[in-house]
This record gives structure tokens, sequence and C-alpha cells, in this order.
């Protein structure tokens, strides 16, 4: 193989992305028996909203600070995949690791925000 086409083959990771979001998806379905079993059953709207802002934003914050401290969320561990910054050598600052997920913030919150609003 010559350099190109190990440059091309090192960036085809739809697979291994894919394998990654189910991995770290698994991680948080302990928290649905949470929420069926201890949080909906009761009448305490106040703990229904904050479980519900809790499960809205942990995944992000998840994602931000795996990526940030580690270049990495479990998934991304487990499928052998590391985010880096543009030279390759170095994990990403924080601002870059926010920047990376600020579309899912902002459709995140938007949502959020709409449905928080009309109930």
């Amino acid at each position: 193989m010559n350099s190109t086409e190990t440059d091309t083959e090192r960036y085809r990771t739809a697979r291994k992305r894919l394998w990654a979001a189910i991995v770290d998806s698994i991680l948080f379905m302990p928290l649905l028996l949470v929420a069926r079993y201890l949080v909906y059953p009761t009448n305490n709207e106040n703990l229904i909203i904050a479980w519900q802002t809790f499960m809205v934003f942990i995944p992000l914050v998840y994602s931000i600070i795996g990526h940030y401290k580690y270049g990495q969320t479990v998934g991304k561990w487990a499928a052998d995949i590391k985010v880096l910054d543009k030279t390759e050598s170095k994990l990403i600052t924080l601002g870059q690791s926010f920047v990376r997920d600020s579309f899912y913030v902002a459709v995140e919150t938007a949502g959020f925000i709409y449905t928080s609003h009309y109930h």
C-alpha cells in the first residue's frame, strides 16, 4: 500500500463511528431504568423536570468532556478512535471540543426550550 492509500484508509471510520455511537448509547441505558422505575412513577413535577433536563444534557457533557480530557468517549475507545487536533499530535482543547459538538448543543437546547415552554 502506498502512503495515499494508507491515508485514505485511515479516515474511513464510518463503521467504527457507528460502533462507537452504539456503545455510548448502551452506556446511558441504565438511566432509562432509573427514569422508568424511580422518576416517572412519582408525581413530583420538579423531579421530573430536573431529570429530563439531566437526560437532555448529560450525553452532551459526556461527549464534550470525554473528547477534551481523553480524546475519546468510551465508545470511541472501544472502536479504537481518538479525536486529535489538526496537527494530529495532541488532544483537542475544551473550546474545540465544544465547537465540535456545538450543532448538537444548539439542537438539544432549542428542543429543550421549545418543549419546556409549551408544557
